[in-house]
């Protein structure tokens, strides 16, 4: 008796991926790349963030007749290697279509193409944060990093900080 319940939030407004009607949740991408990251023995994720394609495309007029997922991720500082190899890439494409039924079947279709996966600079998340406080109405104790970019500065700010 007199015990609050217990709540844990599985979405956050505009954090869905979703380029052709599959609708990948947080948690999905979430669950992805920390199943990829045990994997990783000469890595460490310390943090990372998603866009979708048609974000880019609508910034620099490509034509998309495949759209695909944008993912952005930082290293840890003691990480030996600082960039992920192309199997360490391509592992969490396969864990997404392991992960989303619907994400496969546009996969197999060639829908959607798969994930284009980055690295970017050590402090590249502390960087945004000062960011995006510095350019919205934010407090920094009410600021929580988006997982999905849904602004065109957003995600200029993460292709500049590529490795």
């Amino acid at each position: 008796m007199n015990q609050a319940p217990v709540m844990e939030l599985r979405y956050r407004i505009g954090q869905l991926l979703n380029v052709r009607g599959e609708k990948t949740s947080e948690i999905s991408i979430l669950t992805v790349i920390s199943k990829a990251a045990k994997e990783w023995t000469d890595v460490k994720l310390k943090d990372y963030c998603c866009a979708e394609s048609v974000l880019k495309s609508e910034r620099d007029g490509s034509d998309l007749s495949a759209p695909y997922y944008i993912l952005f991720v930082e290293l840890e500082d003691d990480s030996p290697n600082p960039k992920l190899s192309e199997k360490q890439k391509e592992l969490i494409d396969v864990y997404l279509r392991d992960e989303s039924y619907p994400y496969e079947s546009f996969r197999r279709k060639d829908a959607i193409g798969p994930i284009e996966v980055h690295t970017v600079a050590q402090n590249t998340f502390a960087e945004f944060r000062h960011y995006i406080l510095n350019n919205s109405g934010a407090s920094g104790n009410q600021l929580k990093i988006p997982r999905a970019l849904r602004r065109h500065d957003y995600l200029e700010f993460m292709l500049g900080k590529i490795l």
